[in-house]
């Protein structure tokens, strides 16, 4: 869904709510999967804890889902999202402030990334994790476990049954073959 122009982003954005609307079977765990990264990153890009972020998560799904009958414009979801995700994580932060003593009023606005910018940034992400799919499963699990568990290379050398010397050199390789992938996709 991140290569695809706007318009038929906001289509399948339609046809997601439409139907959660009717009922179908797991649609509601798709719409979930395909926004939820979004949700998340508002969340934890405003600085909260995990804990707090998780709340944040739940009760922007639980918002969408009690009200999904009473949102008019289903091509608008994403930004739908964004905001109830925003206003979520500023009920958080007024929460934790009040509890804490401290005067909501006096704390620094969160960091909040432009929507505009944090989609690129999601459908960036997208890509690169499609482009992980493809790739070879030593390849993947490679890097997988240098960037995203951000294991150290005897760690890696261990689990993947590989010689120590030879993890950063497949790491390198493995990342020239993500990149030609990206860049087939598109990405620069």
């Amino acid at each position: 869904m991140a290569s695809q122009p706007p318009a038929i982003r906001r289509r399948l954005a339609e046809e997601r709510l439409e139907d959660c609307r009717r009922g179908v079977p797991g649609a509601a765990e798709r719409l979930v999967a395909e926004y939820g990264p979004l949700v998340l990153a508002i969340a934890r890009r405003s600085g909260l804890g995990e804990e707090d972020v998780e709340e944040v998560f739940q009760e922007t799904w639980a918002s969408l889902f009690g009200q999904i009958d009473d949102i008019r414009r289903p091509g608008a979801l994403v930004a739908w999202i964004q905001s109830t995700a925003r206003r979520q994580v500023w009920f958080v932060r007024r929460r934790r402030a009040r509890a804490g003593g401290v005067d909501p009023e006096d704390e620094p606005e969160a960091q909040l990334a432009d929507p505009q910018e944090l989609t690129a940034k999601l459908e960036h992400a997208q890509l690169v994790h499609e482009g992980l799919a493809e790739l070879a499963p030593r390849c993947r699990d490679l890097l997988r476990a240098a960037f995203f568990e951000r294991l150290a290379y005897e760690a890696i050398a261990a689990r993947l049954g590989m010689a120590l010397g030879s993890v950063g050199p497949t790491r390198q390789r493995c990342l020239s073959e993500l990149a030609a992938l990206l860049e087939r996709k598109g990405l620069s």
